[in-house]
């Protein structure tokens, strides 16, 4: 494990509801014979948990509520060791999303915001300021835009890696977003999120196409993008190049839930990245990560553990990645 390496995280923390059915219903119809299933979330706390689990250091900036979801929240991080001295309790309840989950693992979300938007700038610069070291900021769009903002602000001043997860998604100002953006080094979103805030990925029929579309936007040709593609893996834009990332689903492991498949993406993404300082190693170890995650249910406690990522990098047979972590002492 890499005691030296501190990822803060800014995102929302959630208590979640899960039911799981045959099917999703279809508006108007009611289904019985579901299963119940608390959990701990948001995609804050989700890829929090995923990084602490892969042994880096971990300080969470978010908000919960002055009742028993946010109390019980609070006593989860406590036990996962992450750093909760820079989570907010307000008179708010404690934000929460209701998931239904269908038999093939996809799944449909409501989220109520809650106490999520409760952090503001006043409080980033108090908090960053506090923090002596930390080698990445990771923010989401589930909190304050505007903290969301003074964050990435202040961190590259400090020379801070930035990485956006643009999601959920939400009404942003444009300019708000691309000042955003412009602060990011690194940003990690699904095919539709690209396709809503980016380029409509729907025109696009191969990664050249991809690859084009990207170079002719100013704003992200000089980032690194990374768009995951579900079943279908992930691929990675960065310095005018594109990288394909494979799918690792297989039949070793079943599809139970996908809830939070892609913040353990980003987790795995952040390891790879902060430990072995290349982006297609990064890509891989999200996509293995992302696939022991969905096959198991829930968010947060189904984050896969280092042990479990490395016994499947064995499995896949990874040696020159494995042999790479242990080199640097991540493992």
């Amino acid at each position: 494990m890499r005691k030296d390496i501190r990822v803060v995280v800014l995102g929302t923390v959630n208590i979640d509801h899960f039911t799981y059915v045959e099917r999703i219903p279809d508006v108007g119809e009611s289904i019985g014979d579901a299963s119940y299933h608390r959990d701990y979330g948001g995609k804050g706390l989700n890829i929090s948990t995923a990084l602490r689990r892969l042994g880096l250091q971990v300080s969470l900036i978010g908000c919960v509520g002055r009742d028993i979801y946010g109390r019980e929240i609070l006593d989860f991080l406590k036990r996962e060791d992450i750093d909760i001295s820079n989570i907010k309790i307000v008179d708010a309840d404690t934000g929460a999303a209701f998931i239904i989950v269908q038999r093939d693992g996809r799944k449909a979300i409501i989220s109520v915001p809650g106490a999520n938007y409760f952090i503001d700038s006043s409080d980033i610069d108090r908090i960053l300021s506090s923090i002596e070291r930390y080698n990445m900021l990771v923010a989401t769009l589930g909190t304050n835009i505007e903290a969301v903002r003074k964050a990435f602000d202040v961190s590259k001043k400090r020379n801070i890696t930035t990485l956006l997860v643009p999601s959920p998604l939400r009404k942003v100002s444009r300019e708000l977003l691309e000042d955003i953006v412009m602060l990011s080094d690194i940003i990690v979103l699904n095919e539709i999120e690209f396709k809503k805030i980016f380029v409509d990925i729907s025109k696009i029929s191969s990664n050249e196409d991809l690859k084009r579309s990207i170079n002719e936007n100013d704003v992200l040709k000089t980032r690194t993008i990374v768009i995951t593609r579900s079943e279908f893996g992930a691929v990675i834009y960065d310095k005018g190049n594109l990288y394909e990332i494979p799918s690792y689903r297989n039949n070793k492991l079943s599809i139970i839930d996908t809830t939070g498949a892609g913040d353990a993406f980003t987790a795995g993404l952040i390891f790879g990245y902060l430990c072995a300082r290349d982006l297609i190693i990064a890509g891989v170890i999200g996509s293995i990560n992302a696939s022991l995650k969905i096959s198991r249910k829930g968010s947060s406690s189904a984050m896969p553990y280092l042990n479990e990522l490395l016994n499947f990098l064995e499995k896949f047979d990874k040696k020159e990645i494995l042999d790479d972590l242990s080199q640097r002492k991540c493992i």
